[in-house]
């Protein structure tokens, strides 16, 4: 195998990161500013959720499908299509808030496809890896695109907010034009991104191609263990910044104190993810697991005793550090498992998985906020916290990294020292 060129002069992935960042900093921005819209229009805060409701709802419906559809087809010719409809979505919905048309079911529909493209394009992006990035960088792609997402995260909502500010189109016409932009990064891609199959595999139904990634994942039982933690790791975060900021806010503070939280749990995330390949480096798998696990817990614990936004945040910062190195680790580890043909399948099946409660966390806290107050509330959390943690350290080969895939085929220009980029799965994240 040749020497591999250096990440950051790999054309191709710095052409999909790009696609990704803008096609992500677009979304964010809108899915902010489109509550925003209708919360304008109706003055109606149970419609202005439903939109949040509605997109979320279509991001996880489409992502089986989605990862499917991804393996079955020239996976940018997927990527291309996911942007156009989502470009011409946003556009239609800028000219119909310009000459003031823009009714609820248009907004609801446009939310809707949307959340079906964007999983769609994820599982797209996932199975690129394997035709741009050597194998040996996985673990350096990952990072930086999970450092790309922490900033987008962060950045995405304040800049629909403050794009609403200047007037209500202005947010949906720059979320079209971030579609057009991602579609020209992705046309700059020359490898061929079509899933191989190994010798002897045929394709079978579309809902039969589904099941064989959820088996896959079903199967392995590195992956079970990576889904379980994702899914409690999720379903406690959400619920926890829900206490958080309510914990603040009946304190007494501000409502830009309040945010000041949700803006600091971000930061965490975005240094994390500058640092991941370090802690890697120093730490191996199981390591890295039982940290996040015990520092998370013991923090979540220590917000029962405060009520200040700037001791919230910055224990939230601090609970998200490792998180990046985490889901590196789980990422690239995946990449390098799963073949092929199922990467799409694969990636979306995990995340699919991983996000499946991530909506109960919010409602648990809600019903412990009125019942018990936030100390109470924490204090649960965190204790459901320990018991994660507690299971991870009685089991010492829980995370022992798995044999990766040996039907991958014949050499690409992955092996060649030619450049792709991967969509981390949704494991345990901030």
């Amino acid at each position: 195998m040749k020497t591999s060129e250096p990440l950051r002069a790999n054309n191709e992935f710095r052409n999909l990161w790009v696609a990704q960042a803008l096609s992500k900093l677009g979304s964010q921005a809108s899915y902010l500013a489109l509550p925003l819209l209708v919360l304008s229009l109706t003055h109606s805060p149970a419609q202005a959720g439903l939109v949040g409701f509605v997109k979320g709802a279509a991001e996880v419906a489409f992502l089986l499908p989605g990862g499917t559809f991804s393996d079955r087809h020239d996976r940018r010719r997927t990527m291309l299509t996911c942007d156009v409809v989502r470009a011409v979505g946003m556009a239609a919905l800028a000219y119909s808030v310009a000459v003031h048309h823009a009714v609820l079911p248009l907004i609801l529909g446009v939310a809707a496809l949307d959340g079906a493209c964007t999983s769609t394009f994820a599982g797209a992006v996932s199975g690129a890896v394997r035709r741009i990035v050597p194998e040996e960088q996985f673990s350096s792609a990952v990072a930086l695109i999970q450092a790309r997402n922490a900033a987008v995260y962060t950045a995405g909502p304040a800049l629909g907010g403050l794009l609403f500010e200047l007037s209500p189109v202005v947010p949906f016409v720059a979320d079209a034009g971030s579609y057009l932009f991602s579609m020209a990064a992705v046309l700059a891609i020359r490898t061929s991104m079509t899933a191989r199959r190994s010798h002897g595999d045929k394709e079978n139904g579309f809902w039969k191609d589904t099941a064989e990634g959820l088996g896959f994942v079903m199967r392995s039982a590195y992956l079970r263990n990576v889904v379980l933690n994702a899914t409690a790791s999720n379903f406690t975060y959400g619920g926890i910044v829900l206490v958080a900021v309510a914990a603040s806010y009946e304190g007494g503070s501000s409502g830009l104190s309040v945010g000041t939280i949700v803006t600091l749990s971000g930061l965490g995330s975005l240094v994390g993810s500058l640092f991941a390949p370090r802690a890697i480096g120093r730490l191996g798998t199981r390591q890295i697991v039982l940290a996040v696990g015990w520092v998370d817990a013991v923090l979540t614990l220590l917000m029962a005793t405060t009520s200040r936004p700037l001791v919230l945040g910055a224990l939230l910062a601090v609970s998200g550090l490792l998180i990046p190195a985490l889901n590196v680790v789980f990422g690239s580890t995946l990449l390098r498992m799963t073949p092929d043909h199922l990467q799409g399948r694969v990636q979306n099946t995990v995340g699919f998985t991983a996000m499946s409660l991530a909506p109960v966390g919010p409602m648990l806290a809600g019903a412990l906020l009125g019942g018990l107050g936030a100390a109470v509330a924490f204090v649960v959390f965190g204790l459901f916290l320990c018991a994660i943690a507690g299971v991870n350290t009685a089991k010492r080969h829980l995370f022992d990294a798995p044999a990766t895939d040996s039907s991958a085929g014949p050499p690409t220009a992955a092996t060649v020292g030619q450049p792709t980029a991967a969509e981390p799965p949704p494991a345990p994240a901030r």
